[in-house]
């Protein structure tokens, strides 16, 4: 991945949007980073079906920001206590072939009281 000005131009232009201040604020440094995606656009959770230990929590392209919190909880609980909330199950990377697309939870599972499943935040794609 690399800055490119057509990148930097449309930041630009949003931040100047948003804060007309820095229309004129130097620019001190670029960078770039990479952005993992899955190809339906939804981040991969959960346990693998095949592979004993291994736990993912990948793919959550520009809003893994914004999921960061309650992909935390959900892993969190499924490492520490053995726990797997179905509202996550459907993330499983099952669903792109192989293995279970929907891993049965451990026992004691309690499902969260009010749910929250998620949806997609935001057009994979939309912004670049």
């Amino acid at each position: 991945k690399a800055v490119t000005p057509w990148g930097l131009r449309r930041l630009i232009d949003g931040a100047v949007e948003a804060a007309p201040a820095l229309e004129h604020a130097p620019l001190a440094e670029t960078w770039s980073g990479l952005r993992p995606g899955t190809p339906d656009g939804f981040p991969i959770l959960g346990p693998d079906p095949d592979v004993p230990n291994l736990v993912y929590a990948t793919g959550h392209f520009r809003n893994g920001i914004l999921l960061a919190p309650l992909t935390g909880e959900r892993v969190g609980a499924l490492l520490s206590r053995g726990e797997w909330c179905a509202d996550v199950a459907p993330f499983g990377i099952g669903r792109f072939g192989g293995g279970t697309a929907d891993p049965e939870p451990a026992a004691g599972w309690d499902p969260p009281v009010g749910g929250g499943g998620g949806g997609r935040g935001g057009a994979r794609g939309a912004t670049g």
